[in-house]
């Protein structure tokens, strides 16, 4: 690979489709991050998500209620650089990019896009992480939804 020093920030939103990050955009991201030598940790918010889905009716679970760190950790072994940290955590001088692969997590758990629409606010740590790598001019990935 060609990114042999480079450090990314990968930022999950949960683990699924309709309620968090997307299986396949997620596996992929870092699939193709370790394929070209580039050295990543990921992240997410340790919160409850939105509400919780069921994949196969495409309905909300009544009563459910997950943390999107814990969710997130199933792309992760959980452990050493490949385990799960809060979101909060992430310091702009430790990464030369970040990526958010995406899923209906983007919109429901990541932002307030499904219940405001065009007047939704970013996740706080969300909006304080992209404004870092904005200011600082480092990439900035962000994938569908």
């Amino acid at each position: 690979g060609t990114w042999g020093n480079t450090n990314v920030a990968v930022v999950f939103s949960g683990c699924g489709w309709w309620d968090g990050t997307d299986v396949h955009e997620g596996v992929y991201t870092m699939y193709h991050l370790s394929r070209n030598g580039a050295r990543f940790q990921m992240f997410a918010p340790n919160q409850q998500q939105m509400h919780v889905m069921d994949h196969m009716k495409k309905q909300p679970f009544s009563g459910e209620n997950w943390n999107m760190m814990m969710e997130s950790a199933r792309f992760s072994h959980g452990q050493g650089k490949m385990q799960m940290q809060d979101l909060s955590v992430l310091d702009v001088n430790s990464f030369d990019a970040v990526i958010f692969p995406g899923g209906h997590g983007i919109i429901k758990n990541l932002s307030s896009f499904m219940k405001d629409g065009k007047d939704c606010k970013l996740h706080n740590d969300v909006e304080r992480v992209l404004k870092d790598f904005h200011h600082s001019r480092k990439p900035i990935g962000l994938a569908s939804m």
